[in-house]
Order: structure tokens, then sequence, then C-alpha cells
């Protein structure tokens, strides 16, 4: 998993941002480029060159994966990653395709404000939360105000007046004249914003597992013990409560396989000649046995999130002080085959012209001090911290029906406030609904109609036995 490369701030004040930020806000830089490419070359040497687990040709599609949250900086660092661990014959005209899942991203984009789970987490925590609802607060602005009167962080009114220029500051750009008139000033600025960032995320003095596990747990689940059965199960896929069709069961596009599954492959001849390691959810074509990498480009908090799941020890190897995973940081955790027993090594790479890896593993909470980690006592530790639905409590989607005296109420109910359109996804789950109620319907007119048939049909019969016996009594007198 990396973070994106450098990118334009978000939010410049003061600055012309056509002049310096090309590529407009939000973008990467020259500099995101090269030390996205950079990245590529670096996994390209360790993964084709030094131990030759890939063939190193985007024509062996089966070796490889990559996923990207939709936020263009990530997609075009996925594009350029790719591209450098391609050879160089092919690298100049390599442009990966990437399919985009317009629905909530769970994996490795979980946003706070599409999970009701993490408010009441919130509400148990401040309360200041009391009465509000996650969902419905579209504005990252007043998430982190809140979050910041829960942190007690400091000064309210200074923290949110000067964020533009704080947000300008970490992404590199020249500083606004005036708004930090010291270097003491700013230090405070800075402490503030690393105090607000622990707690919205659960980390450090905040840390909370049942945060983490909502962000994070399903990604740490999907690396190391989902199932193929899993498949259709993820909260990206979940289908509305009652209303469930088969149209549901190969949607999912997320749950691939996972560590235990490829050492089955490898080591177990029956499995590898089974449905497990020959399918995949993504295409036909794909093959368990022949997959050797998954490559994931996301965002710094998920990077700290997953650091912070693996232990806080690990993540202060990891950061040596830093409030974030640094641009094109990037977590590594391979699986490696050991005198035939299956290990794990978790190593990171702490910022773009990083030339050794960080070894992680000796520092990860269920394996101290242990060069690598057998892959059960790894996963059997992190089993508490790993959900395959960790929205179970509140879906992306639902539709109640409510049976009354009155008739049916029907109430869609999406999550989704902040987007302007329905997604692919809505859209399958509004189809599902309506069919889902025209099918009750027609069960139960069918079951009321030949009710009355049956009905009609007993009188009937029990007419005409009575006319029967009307007959032979007379014929008896």
């Amino acid at each position: 998993l990396w973070r994106h490369g450098q990118r334009a701030p978000s939010e410049i004040n003061g600055i012309d941002g056509a002049d310096v930020f090309r590529r407009g806000k939000g973008q990467l830089t020259d500099a995101g480029i090269a030390r996205s490419l950079e990245l590529g070359a670096a996994l390209r040497q360790r993964y084709v060159h030094k131990y030759s687990l890939l063939s190193g040709t985007a024509q062996k599609k089966e070796e490889f994966i990559f996923y990207s949250t939709n936020v263009a900086r990530c997609k075009h660092t996925l594009k350029l990653v790719a591209r450098a661990m391609f050879s160089e014959e092919e690298n100049e005209k390599l442009d990966p395709n990437i399919t985009v899942q317009t629905a909530p991203d769970y994996l490795i984009g979980f946003q706070w404000n599409t999970c009701p789970a993490l408010g009441k987490i919130f509400q148990e925590k401040c309360a200041d939360w009391a009465g509000k609802d996650i969902t419905t607060i579209v504005n990252y602005a007043d998430f982190e105000a809140l979050s910041f009167a829960c942190s007690k962080a400091g000064k309210h009114i200074f923290y949110v007046s000067s964020r533009g220029s704080d947000n300008t500051h970490y992404t590199g750009a020249r500083m606004v004249s005036g708004v930090c008139d010291t270097a003491g000033r700013l230090s405070d600025q800075v402490l503030a914003r690393k105090m607000v960032l622990r707690y919205q995320l659960g980390l450090g003095e905040y840390r909370d597992e049942k945060m983490l596990k909502l962000a994070v747990g399903f990604l740490l689940h999907t690396i190391i013990q989902v199932r193929s059965t899993d498949i259709g199960n993820s909260p990206c896929s979940s289908p509305p409560p009652i209303v469930r069709f088969v149209i549901w069961n190969n949607r999912n596009q997320t749950c691939l396989q996972d560590m235990q599954t490829k050492w089955k492959c490898m080591k177990d001849a029956v499995a590898a000649a089974g449905p497990d390691c020959l399918d995949s959810s993504i295409t036909p074509k794909q093959s368990f046995r022949k997959l050797a990498f998954k490559g994931y480009s996301t965002h710094d908090y998920i990077l700290n999130l997953l650091l912070e799941l693996l232990g806080g020890e690990a993540r202060n190897v990891a950061l040596k002080g830093f409030l974030n995973p640094q641009m094109s940081a990037a977590i590594g955790i391979e699986l490696w085959d050991v005198a035939g027993a299956p290990k794990v090594k978790v190593l990171y790479r702490p910022y773009a012209l990083a030339s050794s890896l960080r070894e992680l593993t000796p520092v990860i909470e269920h394996c101290k001090g242990e060069a690598d980690c057998d892959l059960d006592k790894f996963q059997a530790g992190y089993a508490s911290v790993t959900t395959k639905n960790p929205l179970e409590e509140a879906i992306a989607f639902a539709f109640w029906l409510t049976v009354s005296v009155f008739g049916i109420d029907y109430r869609p109910y999406s999550r989704h406030r902040v987007q302007k359109y329905l997604s692919p996804d809505d859209y399958h789950r509004i189809i599902d609904a309506v069919l889902s109620f025209f099918g009750a319907a027609f069960c139960v007119y069918v079951a009321v109609h030949w009710h009355i048939l049956l009905l009609l049909f007993y009188f009937d019969i029990h007419e005409e036995a009575n006319n029967v016996s009307s007959r032979r009594r007379k014929e008896d007198i």
C-alpha cells in the first residue's frame, strides 16, 4: 500500500495557484510524478530483479492486481507506479485502465460521513456529539471543529481560522505572511493539528480499536483471512435487508484472495485444482495460483490507521515522530516460504527517496522480537480487529417496508447525501427493491386469489354434497 506522491494543496491562500500548481488544486506536482515513478522502480527492483516474484512484463496480467481510491491524485500515482514496475520498452506505452467503483469504498477509502457506527462511537466519547448524525455532516470543517472541541487541543477559533494556511504549509507551498507570526505560534498550530488528527482516527493517546476495526479492519481481513465465501459480503456490496436477489452474489469487486488461500494453492495439490485457486471475483482469467502482487494506491490516513492497527510501537518506528506517513511512503506485507512454513514480513518505506526498507515485523504487536511472523499466529493475533463487514450495523443503502393498516409505507434512505447523483449500485438496489415489492405483491395476490378459489370450490362441493344427500333422502322416502 502506498500514499500518493506530492500534490498541490487543496486550499491555497494568498498565492496564485495557477502559477505554482499548473495541474490544479490537489493534483500531483512535478515532484509527485517523479517520486511515484521512483516508487515503482523500487518495487520493480525488489519483486522483479531481486526475488523474481514478478516477470516484469505488463503482458502477464494474471500476476498482479492494482486498486486505487476514486481520487485523481491516487489514480495518477497508481498509473505511474505501475508504469515504472514494467520493462523499459513497455513503460512508455502502458496506461493501465482503472475500473472505478462509485459506491462507498470501505477497503482503502473509508470516509467518516458514510459510517453511522463511527458517529455512535464519537457520541459515546464526547457530549458535543449528542444528537448529531455523522452522515448529515457534509463539510469536513464541521467534523474538524467537533473533533477539535472534543480532543481539547487548544483554542478553537485560532485553529479553524488558520487551517487553510496550515494545509498550504504541509504541502510545501509558500507560507502566507501575517497568519503565523512566530515560530512558536506555528508550533502550537502543528501540535493542535496532530492532536485533532489522532482523535479523528483513534490513534496514539486516543487509540480506539473499534474505530480502527471500522476503518481498516476490512482491509486487513482481505489481506490475511478472507475466503471465497465472503465474496459478496463486503459492505461495498451488501444487499438491503429483506431484499436479496441473486444479482447481488457476484457484484463485489474488492475481495480477491488472502495469504492463507495463496499458501493453500501453492502447497495443496488438490486445492490447487479447485475453484478457490482457479477462479476470481475480478475476471475468470485471473488465477489465485498465479497472482503474486496486489498494489493499493491510497491516502496517508489509511497507512496511518493500518500502522496503528499493527501496533503503536510499529507506528512509532515507521513514522519516527512524523504526524503522518510522508508522500510516496509505502507499507509492504509479504508472504514467505521459510523452510516449508508460511511466514509474514511487514516492511515500511518511509518516504520517496528512501534507499532501504524499515523492518517492522519484530515490533508488530503479536510478533515482538521475531524476524518472521508465523502466518497462523499473525492471523489469530489480529482476528479481533478484522472484519468482513465493518458496517454491519448500518449498511451503505437501506430500504424499509413497513406494513400498516393503511398499506405499505415505502421509504428509501441513502447515506450518500454528499453525492449529487445515484451510483450504479444505488440503481441496482432500487431495481431490486422494486422487483421485490412487486414479487411480494404477486405472491400475496396469488395466495389470496387461490385461497378464494379454494373456498368457492369448497362451498360448491359442500352444496353439491348436500343436494345429493337430499335427493337420496327423498329416494329413501
